[in-house]
């Protein structure tokens, strides 16, 4: 009796143990997948999901609040994708919410992570889409990093043939690297103009030649000033109206003299050659008359 009473006991015990794991696992399943929760349901396009599936995490700001529900074929080029998230956060997600898929650590699973909009926005609808974000790959960063290597390795080898060409002497850079003549050629033109420069500078302070007499004799520029303040002085003389030159230039009577002058010997000369035209023609008549 008392061994039939212990299985009894042992069998409750299982059996309430069990019906506690069951109901513990029902509501976990449940809390995930919103079942207990009133929900929301919006979706998004994509071209690509990257190995997202269905029943992965739906995350808000870093917070699970939903789940990913189908993933439909469109066409050839577009995926969509459908969520069920907690209807309490529909008013923190606006219409110019953002959706992009991410992952759980590196290698981890595929998430579905939603950013929040403008404050000014309406907040999204039932049965709504949400603009996506195209997603960088890991194929993705593997080509890019295959690529950049292929690029590293044709300038390599672009510089390894240059390094090649300027051992060999070739190309303008080779000859000056590897040419000797040149910059031996180079440092005698440079010692050449230097002491050719060392005569120059010796011959102008030792007075010599006509540049030499320009900024070494001061006897020059004494002359040379001298002759500048004459000068001044006749230009001065000239404004003052002083000599011929003076009241041709500044004397407007004497001027008004010249200019009758000059007229009146003009119309004194018109006068003579019409009196030479008047005589030529009198002697015309006067032959042709005889």
């Amino acid at each position: 009796m008392d061994h039939t009473n212990g299985v009894k006991t042992k069998l409750g015990i299982f059996v309430v143990v069990a019906v506690a794991l069951f109901m513990a696992g029902i509501y976990l399943i449940g809390s995930r997948h919103q079942l207990f929760n009133r929900t929301l349901r919006v979706s998004c396009v994509f071209k690509n999901v990257y190995g997202l599936q269905a029943g992965n995490s739906v995350r808000f700001s870093g917070i699970n609040i939903g789940t990913v529900e189908t993933i439909d074929i469109i066409n050839d080029s577009m995926l969509r994708v459908d969520m069920q998230i907690d209807d309490r956060i529909r008013k923190f997600i606006k219409t110019d919410a953002k959706a992009n898929i991410g992952s759980e650590g590196l290698m981890g699973n595929k998430v579905m992570n939603i950013s929040p909009g403008s404050g000014g926005q309406p907040e999204i609808k039932d049965n709504g889409f949400i603009e996506t974000v195209t997603p960088i790959g890991i194929d993705d960063i593997l080509m890019q990093l295959k690529a950049t290597s292929d690029d590293a390795a044709s300038v390599a080898s672009d510089l390894a043939a240059m390094i090649s060409q300027m051992r060999a002497g070739k190309g303008t850079i080779g000859q000056l690297v590897m040419d000797t003549t040149f910059f031996k050629d180079s440092r005698e033109r440079a010692t050449r103009i230097t002491n050719d420069l060392s005569i120059i500078t010796s011959a102008l302070a030792s007075g010599k030649g006509t540049l030499g007499k320009l900024i070494m004799d001061s006897t020059f520029l004494e002359s040379a000033n001298e002759s500048m303040a004459q000068v001044s002085e006749v230009f001065r003389s000239v404004r003052a109206g002083k000599g011929t030159l003076g009241m041709l230039m500044m004397d407007s009577a004497f001027a008004l003299k010249i200019d009758s002058t000059l007229f009146h010997i003009d119309q004194g000369a018109v006068e003579f050659r019409r009196s030479m035209e008047k005589a030529h023609k009198s002697l015309l008549l006067w032959g042709l008359k005889k």
